[in-house]
């Protein structure tokens, strides 16, 4: 660019990225008064802007935040035409009718009066050029480089020899350091390799972080707590002395400050606040001598890396699928899916032509997707090369996993290869194969997790089972006709608190649950079970001061700064006169609570249910907590599906639990009054031991969630008193390869197991 046929005193309309390099250029000299502004910048200074005002008056409007957003960032070109753009068009003037859109007067007046420069953008881009009468576009000086495409087979042979292309070139003393290194924007399928060999060469890259504001467990806290003081001052004043790496703490301020004045409700002011959270990323700490991922707006001499140059990513295709269609941005005079595609080619090939230092490279295919070349080949005569791959590797765990695959050609199929012998596999351990589990310190983060009652006992089980369950995601999972029952039970237990159920109610889900004829047998025979409990439920009522009932309830709390605890609770029961409360839990297995089993890490679920209601609901206290087994093959009508759990000795409360008790309580196992009071029972404790067996649970959860952070997943399936508690429905067993070393094995005297009546 001549600055001397620039006007010294103008506006210069570029991208953000265009702007340095521009005010380098304009720096020389004193002389020159320049304004810059981005596309953005531009539209909104002639057309309007918004703030969050305008967003609370649409979410008030029952608008959600998506659809919020879409409709005020298409506005600015709004026109009428068809029933859409009509309705748009309303809404446009309902915003200024209530002072919600800003105009800028004063800059629209000062872009009129100076002369205006386009610098960066496309000559076809209207939304732009639709804006201005008086304008000069100035063209970039293309050089017009020419380029050849390498062409591989695979991603992993194109990845392999970029990094080995990267260490020639700093190995060469082609550059001075990594610095001078950089990767083209990539396609999605980039994103694990790249990451996975960056580690294998020990090659830092400046990835960009892939988290959002909304993400961040400090940013959570903090909603958290605004929920609970109802203030979002005091909520910032708990957390302003955090600790806070991905510096969350501004960018809170930034978004409470906007919001604090607007006369809208707390609760639409966070659903505001969550909302824009989702849309602003966090910034990652940089490698100071690291590679730079660049975009196509980048000139400089650089060794640019551009990989997967396929059709559909170069340049990526946009088609007419946006909340405007191509129609209706005719008429708004707005960029067209077309326009948009062209102005995408125009960009790559200034990339293209003007950068030097260029490494194209394509992959044929991944596993059985075929990929084709981006039609810039041909259209620009751009030549294809197969290179050839050497045996020369500055990775030596890339070079032992190559061998590796090698030798496994070589012994299964025959297959010979040059590169087999560049290692020799006894170096690096080959076939040989250790299935311990070793902690990972991914798993440390202080990220936010969620974790229930069946991940406690899940991982208490075998820590192993719960890394590929749910870490790993990976879980074959099956219904099986248990698991059809119990949720069938359940659903009708909670039903019945609510209306009369009758079993006809329920023939339309049997019949589309239950498949085969003997399921459906075994469903119609145990079907009136269900509703004999229901009828001793209804029965315990009666004698009882615990008279209302209420189904599945959803608790959370947060457990620790990072941790959120939760569970769904079968049922409720409330004594509402005195403030307490028993909580049930529906089997339909035949499961008990067992207190001997706590301190490893079982049996934990009425314990963990506890802790949910005190933290839920504190001014209730517990009277009880309960396993209640739908499912009985017990003889006796009066033993017949009790509740079966802990029950806390004080006798007021014992007598609102049941009025007139004189012998064995037909409703609460382990209940019997005598005419020396009630009977002392291993179900039947004081206040104080469950304290202390509420906080003997609390320390075990404390630790199941400490281990789960620092990545402590052995192969460990538990045995008690010699029975295997983890393996035997396990569908993980192919994939541990557990020996009789990798058992615990746990004794519990007999005496403790027994279970009293």
């Amino acid at each position: 660019m001549d600055i001397k046929l620039i006007d010294q005193n103008c506006i210069i309309i570029c991208p953000n990225e265009k702007k340095e390099e521009l005010i380098k250029l304009f720096s020389s000299s004193l002389d020159y008064s320049i304004k810059y502004l981005s596309k953005n910048e531009l539209i909104s200074s002639l057309t309007f802007s918004y703030d969050d005002e305008a967003i609370l008056y649409l979410l008030n409007k029952g608008y959600s935040f998506d659809n919020a957003l879409e409709i005020l960032n298409n506005l600015n070109f709004i026109k009428k035409g068809n029933d859409k753009l009509d309705l748009l068009f309303s809404i446009k003037e309902e915003l200024i009718s209530n002072n919600l859109l800003k105009y800028r007067p004063l800059l629209k007046k000062q872009i009129e009066n100076k002369k205006v420069y386009i610098y960066g953008y496309s000559k076809e881009d209207r939304e732009i050029t639709s804006l201005l009468k008086d304008y000069e576009f100035i063209d970039e000086d293309n050089k017009r480089y020419e380029h050849q495409v390498l062409e591989f087979e695979n991603i992993e042979d194109e990845v392999t020899y970029m990094f080995n292309q990267i260490c020639k070139l700093v190995n060469n003393k082609e550059v001075e350091s990594l610095l001078d290194i950089g990767i083209l924007n990539y396609p999605s399928e980039y994103e694990m390799i790249l990451r996975k060999y960056s580690k294998f060469y020990n090659m830092p890259i400046n990835f960009p972080l892939d988290m959002k504001l909304s993400e961040s467990p400090l940013f959570n806290e903090y909603i958290s707590l605004v929920k609970e003081k109802e203030s979002f001052e005091d909520a910032f004043e708990s957390i302003k002395e955090k600790e806070d790496k991905l510096n969350v703490l501004p960018k809170i301020i930034n978004l409470v400050n906007d919001i604090l004045d607007l006369n809208y409700s707390i609760d639409l002011k966070i659903s505001l606040i969550k909302n824009k959270a989702r849309n602003i990323k966090l910034s990652n700490k940089k490698y100071k001598y690291g590679i730079d991922i660049v975009s196509s707006s980048y000139r400089g001499n650089k060794h640019i890396f551009v990989l997967g140059f396929s059709l559909g990513s170069y340049p990526p295709i946009k088609k007419d699928t946006d909340f405007l269609l191509d129609k209706e941005k005719e008429i708004c005079e707005l960029n067209t899916s077309k326009i948009e595609n062209s102005m995408s080619y125009e960009k790559l090939e200034k990339f293209l032509f003007n950068n030097k230092n260029l490494h194209i490279s394509l992959k044929n295919k991944i596993g059985k997707k075929v990929y084709f070349d981006s039609l810039l080949i041909n259209r620009l005569g751009y030549k294809k090369v197969k290179p050839i791959l050497d045996n020369e590797r500055y990775s030596l765990p890339l070079s032992q996993l190559e061998v590796a695959s090698y030798q496994d050609l070589l012994f299964n199929y025959g297959i010979d290869n040059k590169y087999l012998y560049g290692i020799d596999p006894h170096s690096f351990s080959y076939k040989k194969y250790n299935h311990k589990f070793y902690p990972s310190p991914l798993f440390e983060f202080d990220k936010e997790m969620k974790i229930s009652y069946s991940q406690i006992n899940e991982y208490n089980k075998c820590p192993f089972s719960y890394f590929i369950k749910r870490i790993c995601k990976v879980d074959d999972f099956e219904m099986t006709f248990e698991m059809k029952l119990g949720e069938l039970f359940h659903k009708v237990l909670e039903d019945s608190l609510k209306k009369e159920v009758k079993k006809e109610d329920y023939e339309q889900e049997i019949n589309e649950k239950f498949i085969t004829d003997k399921e459906k047998f075994f469903v119609e025979k145990l079907f009136s079970q269900i509703l004999e409990v229901i009828n001793k439920n209804e029965n315990f009522k009666i004698i009882s001061s615990f008279k209302n009932s209420y189904g599945e309830q959803n608790m959370s709390y947060y457990y620790d700064e990072n941790t959120i605890l939760r569970g769904i609770i079968d049922k409720l029961i409330i004594n509402e006169d005195d403030k307490e409360v028993i909580i049930v839990d529906y089997k339909t297995g035949g499961e008990s609570f067992n207190k001997a089993y706590i301190p490893h890490g079982l049996s934990l679920q009425l314990l963990v249910y506890s802790l949910l209601v005190k933290n839920n609901y504190p001014e209730y206290s517990q009277v009880g907590i309960y396993i209640q087994n739908v499912l009985s093959n017990e003889d006796n009508i009066d033993k017949m599906y009790k509740l079966s759990g802990i029950t806390i000795n004080e006798n007021e409360k014992l007598e609102h639990l049941e009025h007139a008790l004189s012998n064995y309580s037909k409703y609460v196992q382990g209940l019997r009054k005598t005419k020396n009071g009630y009977q002392e029972t291993s179900r039947l404790i004081t206040n104080d031991e469950f304290e202390s067996l509420v906080k003997e649970a609390d320390s075990v959860i404390k630790n199941t969630i400490s281990k789960i952070r620092k990545g402590v997943f052995d192969i460990s399936p538990i045995y008690i008193n010699g029975v295997n508690k983890a393996c035997d429905n396990c569908p993980l067993k192919a994939v541990c390869f557990k020996d009789d070393d990798d058992n615990r094995y746990i004794k519990i005297d007999q005496e403790d197991l027994e279970e009293e009546e």
